[in-house]
């Protein structure tokens, strides 16, 4: 998601929280959509503490991306609503489906 705008140029399935990562391949998709939407890498991302510190960071440090890690309450205001709406989402698949 980009932060300026909220836009959300990706989504990318990764482990649960605790520590999940994305491989290398999802990492650099996700980083070519935030570039083919904006024209170019962001200067600085954000991620939550603990989480995506192999395969993204690597990737964007190859892109010359600087990661910073912040509680990820403080990533709440950014990607609330987005997160909120996946979940509604995904649990009115599961209603139709049952």
């Amino acid at each position: 998601m980009d932060a300026a705008s909220c836009y959300v140029f990706g989504a990318e399935m990764v482990p649960g929280a605790g520590g999940g990562d994305m491989s290398q391949l999802h990492a650099r998709r996700l980083l070519q959509a935030a570039l083919s939407k904006s024209e170019r890498y962001p200067a600085t991302m954000f991620v939550p503490e603990g989480q995506f510190q192999g395969a993204l960071a690597a990737e964007a440090a190859r892109k010359s991306i600087a990661v910073v890690s912040v509680p990820e309450s403080q990533l709440l205001v950014f990607t609330g609503e987005a997160i909120a709406g996946y979940r509604e989402h995904m649990q009115g698949k599961s209603g139709r489906e049952a």
